[in-house]
């Protein structure tokens, strides 16, 4: 009997250090999101997540494209996102850097940094149509691209950034 019960208490203690050592792994490595936010509103629904960790595929370091899961790409904006919403790319829950959406009409934005999509729907009456305004030809349908429309210091290379996509290997 004394010999069950240690082999069950060493079991208990044995699978505990295993659950230990994912979640300490998990915070190492760190998790990196894309919210969006819909700025002047104090709705607890004004901020939610765009894109999760589990949507990238991978991030190209060198063009800031960022390659996304079929599940990320259903969740990709299918209307456009006027000036009032930005997005808020955060670390383990903390912000390292926002930004706003390319205007589809006229390509311009006030902010530093963008985010690019690949196209948004348009409602149309010729059946023939695709329906839809390609924004950025450069982009498949499963990718978004960070742009950078300033002199000054490159936010999208921050260090912390490189580190977490490195970790998780979603950096190409």
């Amino acid at each position: 009997m004394k010999l069950i019960i240690s082999f069950t208490f060493v079991s208990l203690l044995f699978l505990s250090a295993c659950n230990s050592k994912i979640d300490n792994e998990t915070k190492l490595a760190g998790k990196i999101e894309i919210l969006m936010k819909k700025c002047n509103e104090t709705k607890p629904d004004s901020v939610f997540t765009f894109i999760p960790q589990e949507d990238i595929l991978s991030y190209n370091w060198k063009t800031h494209i960022i390659s996304l899961t079929e599940n990320g790409t259903r969740k990709l904006p299918k209307h456009p996102i006027w000036h009032n919403t930005k997005f808020v790319l955060t670390i383990n829950n903390k912000e390292i850097y926002t930004g706003g959406f390319v205007n589809p009409l006229s390509g311009l934005s006030f902010e530093s940094v963008n985010i690019s999509l690949p196209y948004f729907e348009i409602k149309s009456k010729d059946p023939t149509s695709n329906n839809r305004l390609q924004i950025d030809s450069t982009l498949a349908d499963n990718q978004i691209k960070i742009i950078w429309n300033n002199s000054k210091k490159d936010l999208r290379s921050n260090k912390k950034v490189y580190d977490v996509l490195k970790r998780n290997n979603l950096l190409r």
